[in-house]
């Protein structure tokens, strides 16, 4: 698998395949997912040809066919299994030089994909609204876990989500570890765009630590995020975010933005209700009066359920001046 072969598109740009030592006949599937690879890195290739040499893009794709084919929690993309995918087994240490090589390079750097997937997104949100669908930016954060590493820049504290899982009591094991485990790892944070009956896409991604040098905090990753979605997009869109966002900072951000969001707030979290006064958020959802009903299908139980919606205005305690809804869904059989 050490061979190369250029595949000319109708388009006049062209592609690098990595050809096996025996010649078989590729299969569809194969020359398929490579189509569709170039087609959608075309832009990214085009400006990688500008700045870096050619070597080094053609190096690009083949790391990005690579980790699209094999990226999954049994085959760890070790750098040296990379470098194996690339240029064959018997030339992985080939493979890994040109992996860091490209990495290594000075004549480019992340930003180059970060307005890549930006620019995609745009293009996203207007065709979205074109088809007459509202665009939904879906805010997650997770960690990636590094138990093992000790010296790699910019590690910090993160909590081990494999820890938590085994740290559940099971029959016959009543006494699992009572402090939460905490590995080296990086903090990620990424806004995703979608719409109803839509498959996500990712429109930022940003992996921080809260130690060191690179010291950053989530609210500032948050305001910058928020700020350059702001500054670029022209299309009214509405922000979904998790019980990890549930804080007073994310009310600031979005109201200096004037952004529209949703936000599944938690619920020990304490609001004021003009005649309930200040209560926590589950006290509230649970005296609030059935304005409508659906049946749904639980598609995991197999089941139809009834889901029952009743929503209220009520004030953060840090914003009193400004009214929120809260929405509340009880499901019963």
């Amino acid at each position: 698998m050490n061979h190369y072969k250029r595949k000319f598109l109708p388009e006049g740009l062209f592609m690098f395949t990595i050809l096996s030592k025996i010649k078989t006949t590729p299969n569809k599937s194969g020359i398929f997912l490579l189509c569709q690879s170039n087609q959608y890195l075309k832009g990214i290739l085009t400006q990688l040809d500008l700045q870096i040499d050619k070597r080094l893009s053609r190096t690009f794709f083949d790391l990005f066919t690579a980790i699209l084919l094999f990226r999954n929690q049994k085959m760890g993309l070790l750098l040296s299994e990379l470098g194996g995918y690339i240029c064959g087994f018997a030339h992985a240490p080939a493979g890994t030089k040109r992996i860091s090589n490209l990495l290594r390079s000075k004549n480019w750097e992340s930003k180059l994909i970060d307005n890549f997937l930006f620019a995609k997104a745009k293009e996203r949100i207007k065709d979205l609204q074109t088809r007459g669908l509202r665009p939904l930016l879906l805010w997650d954060d997770s960690r990636i876990e590094k138990p093992e590493s000790w010296f790699a820049e910019g590690l910090c504290s993160v909590d081990s989500s494999k820890g938590k899982r085994l740290m559940k009591v099971k029959t016959g094991f009543y006494h699992p570890p009572a402090n939460r485990i905490c590995v080296p790892g990086f903090h990620w944070t990424a806004v995703l765009v979608s719409a109803l009956g839509e498959v996500p896409s990712v429109c930022q991604m940003s992996w921080w630590t809260s130690r060191g040098k690179y010291k950053e905090w989530a609210s500032n990753i948050m305001f910058r995020m928020l700020r350059k979605l702001n500054d670029s997009l022209i299309v009214r869109v509405l922000h979904v975010l998790d019980r990890g966002y549930a804080c007073a900072w994310t009310i600031e951000w979005m109201n200096h933005f004037q952004q529209d969001f949703l936000v599944r707030w938690k619920k020990n979290i304490l609001l004021t209700h003009p005649q309930k006064g200040t209560k926590q958020t589950h006290q509230l959802a649970r005296s609030m009066k059935t304005t409508t009903k659906k049946l749904v299908v639980d598609t995991q139980r197999k089941i139809i359920k009834h889901v029952c919606i009743a929503f209220c205005e009520v004030a953060h305690a840090d914003f009193p001046q400004l009214r929120w809804f809260i929405k509340s869904a009880h499901l019963f059989a």
